[in-house]
């Protein structure tokens, strides 16, 4: 049995044996559909958070290639007489907008219950 090892002699030995069957398959089966959309719900917000992250990962992917490469590319004249540090920042007029329009599930639940616990 794929839920672990279970001795079944008190179970038969009742005189309420088939409820006690009975209330042992619910059991088991509400508890299966637990454990699964814990996990469902562990992989979902996983999954927002990798695709809310994914442009800026995108751009530092970008900003690496583009230092590795700085080198081959032709560039102006001034630029290649000195050396030059490359210092790049993500934009934040933008940033606040982006956290709250995604914040994770669990931290939009917590917003939430702090805004009526305020109300309140």
């Amino acid at each position: 049995m794929g839920l672990g090892e279970f001795t079944y002699d008190s179970y038969t030995q009742n005189e309420a044996s088939a409820m006690v069957w009975v209330y042992f398959i619910l059991a088991t089966i509400v508890t299966q559909i637990n454990f699964f959309n814990l996990l469902i719900t562990i992989i979902g917000d996983t999954y927002s958070k990798i695709t809310e992250a994914k442009p800026r990962y995108a751009l530092m992917s970008r900003t690496g290639i583009l230092a590795d490469f700085i080198n081959i590319v032709q560039l102006e004249p001034k630029m290649t007489e000195h050396r030059f540090l490359y210092i790049v920042q993500q934009d934040a007029t933008g940033l606040e907008g982006a956290q709250e329009e995604w914040a994770g599930n669990v931290n939009a639940l917590k917003q939430v219950i702090k805004q009526s616990n305020k109300k309140l």
